[in-house]
């Protein structure tokens, strides 16, 4: 599978509305392998994740160009020298370190680097939660999950091959007399990408709704302050979902609109 795949869905963009000026410049510092480098932040838009600077190889004058964007832990960077694309960082940050992986057509060397000072937000993305804060508190609408990470499944030594991967999707419900759910979600699972798809109605039992999907299934969802909790009950064959897909998932309210899985 190639490392584009993810990509291909996340394609980076970068805003003309990258903010000058207003932030300190993320400074950052490692190796990529045994080479130690130096790296500048200079510009980001926030509110898009993505971002811009230049790294250099320490005791080299010459700088690479970076464009980057954020995916959740997860942080992408393509380098660029003289107009060519010669690299990519694949990088998860934990704290003020990122750690990962360097690559390009035919080598790869590990990432270990940490934040030495500046304007942490400038490698950051709001949340769902922080993105939709605003919306109501009625059930009807439309909600999602997402979790992104580097997934390295078919990274082999001679043929390095890194990609985004991305775990999530959609819940959408509709509430009928306060004590029914219509609803319908599609999830992505695990590292080889299986999907969870179902919908129906669920009926008010106690603090939540449920769903006898199937004989051996149970759907149960709960609905609390902008989010749904579901639960799928049953293996991945006794709820009809894909091999190793199951449903366990919080999900975030980000439209007041029932959006049918067809119009996704």
């Amino acid at each position: 599978m190639s490392r584009h795949f993810f990509l291909a869905i996340f394609t980076l963009i970068f805003s003309c509305s990258f903010s000058y000026g207003q932030q300190k410049p993320l400074i950052i510092e490692g190796g990529i392998g045994k080479y130690p480098i130096d790296m500048k932040i200079t510009a980001s838009d926030p509110e898009n994740g993505t971002f811009e600077g230049v790294y250099n190889y320490r005791g080299h004058k010459n700088k690479l160009n970076i464009q980057g964007e954020v995916f959740g832990d997860c942080i992408l960077i393509t380098e660029s020298f003289k107009g060519k694309e010669t690299g990519e960082f694949y990088l998860e940050a934990v704290g003020d370190e990122l750690k990962g992986k360097w690559l390009d057509s035919s080598r790869w060397f590990s990432v270990d680097l940490k934040i030495i000072s500046g304007d942490r937000s400038m490698i950051s993305r709001p949340s769902l939660e922080e993105r939709y804060k605003d919306l109501s508190n009625e059930i009807t609408g439309t909600y999602k999950t997402e979790y992104y990470f580097i997934n390295d499944m078919w990274f082999r030594e001679d043929q390095p091959n890194i990609e985004l991967g991305y775990n999530g999707g959609i819940f959408a419900v509709e509430e009928f007399a306060g004590d029914s759910l219509a609803f319908a979600f599609e999830v992505i699972c695990g590292p080889t990408y299986h999907f969870a798809i179902g919908e129906g109605i669920a009926y008010k039992s106690g603090d939540s709704y449920i769903c006898q999907m199937y004989e051996e299934c149970l759907l149960e969802i709960s609905v609390e302050d902008k989010k749904i909790k579901a639960v799928a009950h049953g293996s991945s064959v006794d709820c009809g979902f894909g091999a190793r897909a199951y449903l366990d998932d919080v999900f975030i309210k980000t439209s007041e609109t029932y959006t049918p899985l067809e119009e996704h």
